[in-house]
């Protein structure tokens, strides 16, 4: 008997998130230095409106499109969205077809305004990250982004701790979350290359950052590595240290 109404909370929990509020905010990037700007504004937003109006006809979507001082607003049910968040059919639907600027931000949550706060921290994740992406962040400040993407991560939004150690050393915030949750996606030993990637800067950037990341002890000296097996110099490979207190408190709060 216990077990049938354990089944059955279930089954309601899970009626109850499908029918939670989904918002997305698209930013367009627009540009109003002249003339001309205007215009390419204008074409970009229709071209927008289009694609976004060929989705859910196509796909039977029920999706509200709301049009923003600088792109779009959606309204649609959670339900939508697929279980795995980070393969979002709008969205690469979106970069499929459409060649000018634009940042997503995405959430979900039982009431609108929820919804919207949070959207537009993913917006912000976005911006951070940079041009052409979009970034998920539910009502506990979990992080997915960028979606579609091969460095797509989860994470946490940056908690004071991690805003205390990066400003202390001169690094985004939003960089250190990005390579802190590196090891809870599985990788486990850093280079340069990989944080080149992961945040979207230059390779002269990843070694400054990670420079001052083994000074403060954040992370540690491994081995040194030839990434290309019999060309270049080798790499330096590090660990993160997980004893510290910042891995710590963004590792433990991420679900």
């Amino acid at each position: 008997m216990n077990s049938f109404k354990k089944i059955k909370k279930e089954i309601e929990i899970s009626n109850l998130k499908k029918k939670e509020n989904a918002v997305a905010f698209i930013d367009l990037n627009f540009e109003y230095q002249n003339e001309i700007q205007y215009q390419d504004n204008e074409y970009k937003e229709i071209t927008m409106h289009k694609i976004l109006v060929d989705f859910r006809k196509e796909n039977n979507f029920e999706l509200s499109i709301i049009k923003t001082h600088n792109g779009f607003k959606l309204n649609f049910s959670k339900e939508l969205i697929e279980d795995d968040i980070s393969k979002f059919k709008l969205v690469n639907y979106i970069e499929t077809k459409y060649d000018y600027s634009f940042n997503i931000g995405i959430s979900f949550n039982y009431t609108i305004e929820a919804a919207i706060f949070y959207a537009l921290k993913g917006m912000n994740e976005s911006k951070n990250y940079g041009d052409k992406t979009a970034f998920i962040v539910d009502s506990h400040n979990n992080v997915t982004g960028p979606l579609t993407k091969d460095e797509c991560l989860k994470y946490k939004v940056t908690n004071n701790i991690l805003e205390h150690y990066a400003k202390e050393m001169s690094i985004s915030p939003f960089n250190l979350a990005r390579i802190i949750a590196l090891e809870q996606n599985g990788i486990k030993l850093l280079n340069s290359n990989l944080i080149k990637k992961y945040c979207n800067i230059t390779k002269r950037s990843a070694n400054r950052i990670l420079k001052k990341l083994e000074k403060n002890n954040i992370i540690e000296f491994f081995e040194k590595k030839k990434l290309n097996e019999g060309k270049g110099r080798p790499t330096k490979v590090y660990k993160l240290n997980k004893d510290h207190k910042i891995y710590l408190s963004l590792i433990n709060n991420i679900t």
